[in-house]
């Protein structure tokens, strides 16, 4: 067990490292950094939500959200507004610009990983997301995990 505790830091930083957007050798994103990427992603999942709420969302203050914000709107991905309930919020929407690059965004990382992935069986594809489930919502108590995990817990323990 401590052996495997020892291993798992190196490798998790090494999965990140081969699977993040240095993947795609700067060649990511729409010209996003990852973060704007995750802001973008979760402002267009909210459809519309406070800077404070991006900031949360990505574990930044807001004076770091709000720079990840003035980012997205100079590259044309985002907007801010105010918001129709309380005029002393302000709001950020994606716009059709940032949708299309967030959608595009997906793809190509979605072919990524599959062309990565490719040699994988069935078997090995799911026992790998199970374990990415598990990791989750061991250090992320908010994420479900999978219903298919055996452990009443979510966590299985290392052997």
């Amino acid at each position: 067990m401590r052996k495997n505790m020892r291993e798992l830091p190196r490798l998790l930083q090494e999965a990140a490292w081969l699977f993040g957007n240095r993947a795609f050798d700067g060649a990511c994103c729409g010209g996003l950094s990852f973060f704007e990427y995750q802001a973008l992603a979760r402002i267009e999942l909210a459809e519309s939500c406070s800077i404070q709420e991006v900031g949360d969302a990505l574990k930044f203050t807001k004076s770091g959200a709000t720079r990840i914000i003035d980012r997205l709107e100079r590259k044309g991905y985002a907007r801010r507004r105010r918001s129709p309930r309380d005029g002393r919020v302000c709001c950020v929407t994606v716009t059709s610009q940032g949708k299309k690059a967030c959608s595009q965004v997906k793809e190509d990382y979605d072919a990524y990983i599959g062309n990565s992935l490719r040699g994988l069986d069935a078997r090995t594809l799911k026992l790998i997301k199970d374990a990415l489930s598990a990791l989750l919502s061991a250090v992320k108590p908010s994420v479900p995990v999978n219903s298919e995990v055996s452990s009443p817990t979510g966590r299985e323990p290392f052997s």
